[in-house]
């Protein structure tokens, strides 16, 4: 049945009728024909294009059960450690909580992620295994690329390099790397491998980067160089990327160009207790900059929403940003900027508009600014002009 969205505001413009037929805008004016439609009054809420969240682990999630009592950790080695603790110990099962996440990632607005699943030498491809499941489950419902990823090193796991290569072949879309010289201790070593993959298997690269300061910078100027070597531009993104907010004026006006011209994406979660790559500078450049959930009420944190408004708001609250234009920015990094890495059409202000694909959801705000400070509960949420959430709650099968 086709929709009628009566009463919405896209942009500056009030009191909008929008219809959606098979999956598309087919309209978009007062008059819009309502006939034969399902109608729902929205109430002047503000039209938004659906949220794009590109680094998630639904693997690792406990979404939906009782909050973990979280130990003092202090760095990723002992992290990753007390995860693999913890999942024997409370025989986490990611296909339950995996779907969990999905479900309420849509109640959020989001319709589109690009989630992370750990492969090592305790579960090997076990994970892999629940997750193409919860993709398969959701299929239409919320699309979901896969990154194959080494918690526990390449290096320091024998083995590991090779149940990647297995989980590509089984269906997962992306090779994942993580800290190649502060986890591995093997800069070279780590990328060799990471890249060997990617070229063997024509899969894009994204990697884990926490590495500090001077550390992570290295590391980084090594990714640029293979990118470049191995013709890989627009294919390699590096998640987290620390360094770039740790390191000098100098250092960053040096190395930003080259991520740019060689087009290589960063995301971050706006973390609370690091300095991370700064919006302008990296925006201002040209470099390819998303705003993502990262962990969500998992094995490694108690935090995360997967509210992608929430994030906006965390990278503007972060950067210190008042004005709305900046405010914009930050919008820009949880919708279009991500969209971009993901290669999705839309998915802009701009890009609501007859034709396009009816990935939407609803916020009761008078104007996008509102929106990012306030938070509001979403009306709803259309994965290709079907309704996946509604009213703060999720229409896919539990």
């Amino acid at each position: 049945m086709p929709i009628y969205l009566k009463n919405v505001s896209i942009g500056e413009q009030r009191g909008v009728n929008v219809l959606v037929r098979d999956g598309v805008v087919a309209a978009i004016g007062t008059a819009a024909d309502p006939r034969g439609a399902q109608v729902v009054d929205c109430a002047g809420a503000l039209l938004l294009p659906s949220f794009v969240d590109a680094h998630v682990h639904l693997d690792k999630t406990r979404i939906g059960g009782p909050r973990l009592h979280h130990a003092v950790t202090a760095t990723v080695a002992e992290r990753a450690a007390n995860e693999r603790l913890l999942r024997t110990q409370l025989k986490h099962d990611p296909f339950v909580f995996g779907s969990n996440l999905v479900r309420e990632l849509s109640v959020m607005g989001t319709t589109h992620i690009r989630s992370h699943i750990d492969v090592d030498s305790d579960v090997k491809l076990r994970h892999v295994e629940a997750i193409l499941k919860v993709r398969e489950k959701y299929r239409g419902l919320m699309d979901i690329e896969l990154v194959a990823f080494p918690q526990s090193g390449i290096i320091k796991s024998p083995g590991v390099a090779e149940l990647m290569g297995e989980a590509l072949r089984m269906g997962v879309d992306i090779v994942g790397g993580l800290d190649p010289e502060v986890f591995d201790n093997d800069r070279a070593g780590q990328l060799d491998r990471i890249f060997a993959l990617a070229s063997k298997s024509g899969a894009p690269i994204d990697i884990h980067l926490h590495e500090p300061g001077e550390v992570g910078l290295a590391t980084i100027q090594a990714i640029v160089e293979r990118v470049k070597a191995q013709g890989m531009q627009g294919r390699v993104t590096i998640s987290h990327a620390y360094a770039l907010g740790q390191i000098s004026r100098e250092q960053l006006a040096a190395i930003l160009p080259q991520l740019a011209q060689q087009r290589i994406a960063i995301l971050t979660s706006a973390p609370g207790a690091v300095n991370f790559p700064p919006v302008d500078a990296l925006l201002d450049a040209g470099v390819l900059y998303a705003g993502v959930s990262d962990n969500i009420q998992d094995m490694w944190s108690p935090w995360g929403t997967g509210d992608q408004l929430e994030r906006a708001m965390l990278l503007a609250y972060r950067n210190n940003f008042r004005a709305d234009a900046p405010l914009q920015r930050c919008f820009t990094m949880v919708t279009e900027n991500p969209a971009k890495l993901l290669k999705l059409a839309g998915h802009s202000l701009a890009s609501i508009k007859v034709g396009m694909q009816a990935n939407l959801t609803a916020v009761p705000a008078g104007d996008l600014e509102t929106a990012i400070l306030q938070r509001p509960a979403r009306l709803f949420t259309m994965k290709a002009g079907r309704f996946t959430a509604r009213n703060g709650k999720s229409l896919l099968p539990a």
